[in-house]
């Protein structure tokens, strides 16, 4: 059988009573020592579970995340079918003002006429209107280069060609008006 002593050795003693002969002046210091060890193991605990909160929110948030990517894109490219369709329809708002414009136009050019001048056809091109026609006489192609370049549609009415039609005994011509920028 084995024998064994649980009574302290005397230097054991001697030292623990040293120790506690000591302890008075050191109780203050290590009271405060495990006053701020419970202050911070509390405080690292607190941030501890705000950051596990926040890193769990954090995943929630890249989940839906990932989750709202499709209808994200389908918003997108349904903005962008909308854009589309915005330049669509300005365009032929654009296209439907036009034909307005152009009637105005043509009755601006025929007013300006003199009487014995007629069009036989008109033809834009992007930034001329070219006029062909038929006058009874020179004088009268002369006197519609006048009238129409005091239009204010346009910078500039040049003629472009005039020939004599003998069979008609009138005058062919041809005219290019520049429009105002």
């Amino acid at each position: 059988m084995r024998r064994v002593n649980y009574a302290p050795a005397a230097a054991t003693r001697e030292l623990g009573a040293r120790a506690f002969a000591a302890l008075p002046s050191l109780r203050v210091p290590l009271v405060a020592l495990g006053v701020a060890l419970l202050c911070a193991a509390t405080l690292w605990a607190v941030e501890d579970g705000r950051l596990r909160r926040i890193a769990a929110a954090r995943d929630a948030n890249a989940a839906q995340l990932t989750a709202l990517e499709p209808a994200a894109a389908r918003a997108r490219a349904t903005a962008r079918d909308v854009t589309q369709l915005r330049a669509a329809e300005a365009r032929l708002d654009d296209v439907a003002r036009s034909g307005a414009r152009q009637a105005n136009e043509v009755a601006a050019l025929g007013n300006a006429l003199p009487p014995d001048v007629w069009l036989a056809s008109l033809r834009w091109d992007h930034d001329a209107l070219a006029v062909e026609g038929h006058a009874a006489r020179v004088s009268a192609v002369a006197a519609t280069l006048r009238r129409l370049a005091l239009l204010r549609s346009y910078a500039a009415v040049r003629l472009t060609s005039a020939r004599t039609e003998r069979p008609r005994a009138g005058v062919a011509y041809a005219l290019a008006l520049d429009r105002r920028p």
